[in-house]
Parts: structure tokens; sequence; C-alpha cells
């Protein structure tokens, strides 16, 4: 039997490396948030919107990574919750899909159009949670990187931008704070 001409072999190596950098992503992902619900105004206002406990799970398809975190008390926390527990989930379909979104080669919105990662619960908050993220890749990211993956940029004064860009690289990325 011939294989179709669009066939491509998958090797092994790859999808164990992108599957190890996916989960360091998430790491500084979720440290990330952390540390922004700490201090930024905006975020802060974003989640008194949100039920106290309110928990999202982002989740690679079949078996891949997971991570969780819950709005405890106006702080985004990192929870260890099962997918039956959390209020919200966002499927990434595979695990390509989920190292090119968590790398910043494509944003949510562009992901979400692909077909690439979809959700499965309040359609309010996951907007909420859109407009948080756009925020934490401002700070994360150089403008230039910023303008692909994000729509619309935030307004935020560049002396705070890169205040508050050192202050989650020096404690919030190492610490979480």
């Amino acid at each position: 039997m011939e294989k179709p001409l669009n066939y491509v072999e998958i090797k092994p190596g790859r999808e164990r490396s992108k599957t190890l950098i996916v989960r360091l992503i998430f790491l500084i992902f979720v440290r990330s948030l952390q540390s922004l619900s700490r201090f930024d105004p905006v975020v802060k206002k974003e989640l008194l919107n949100w039920s106290n406990n309110y928990s999202i799970m982002y989740k690679v398809q079949p078996n891949g990574p997971r991570i969780s975190i819950a709005n405890v008390n106006g702080i985004l926390k990192k929870v260890n919750l099962k997918e039956q527990e959390v209020d919200m989930i966002v499927y990434i379909k595979n695990i390509t899909s989920a190292f090119l979104l968590m790398s910043s080669r494509i944003g949510s919105i562009q992901a979400f159009m692909e077909h690439r990662a979809y959700i499965k619960g309040d359609v309010r908050t996951a907007k909420s949670l859109l407009r948080i993220l756009d925020r934490m890749m401002t700070y994360l990211y150089p403008r230039f990187i910023t303008k692909r993956i994000v729509k619309r940029l935030p307004s935020i004064p560049w002396y705070q931008r890169y205040r508050r860009r050192i202050r989650i690289y020096l404690l919030g990325i190492p610490f979480g704070y």
C-alpha cells in the first residue's frame, strides 16, 4: 500500500522536545499571571468579575501537558485540579498547536480562529481571560513581537510597561510573586 503524497512521518524526538518546551512555558505563563494579578490594576478589575475560586485549565489534547489556575480572593494561583473540577477548560488540539501558541508564534485569537484551540465554559470569562493574556503579553514581550500576536495593544505608558516587565522577570517568573 502506497503512502499518500501529503504523508508526513512524525518523529518522536520532536514531540518530546515540544512537550518539554510547552511544560516550561506553561510554568512561566502561570507565574506571570500570578504576578500580574497582584500588581496590575486592570487585571485586578477584570478578576473582580470572576467568581471566587473560579478555575481555568489549559489542556493539550490528547494526553499532553495541562495546567490549572484559580481566582483566589482576586489573585490568580496555580492549583492542581482534575478536568471535572474546573469551571472552564481551554483545549489545545495537539502539541504542535500548543507549541505555536505558547512560543508566541501565533496569538490566542488566531489559535481560536484556526481551530487550534477551543473553550468549554463561560464565554464572558473567556473574553476576560483573553484581555488579561493580551496585557500579560504586552509586559512579557517587546513591542515588535507583541504587535504580531495581540490584536489591539493595551495602552500602557512606557515607564509602567518597563517597570512592570522588570518586576515580572525578577520576581514573577522565578518566585510567582
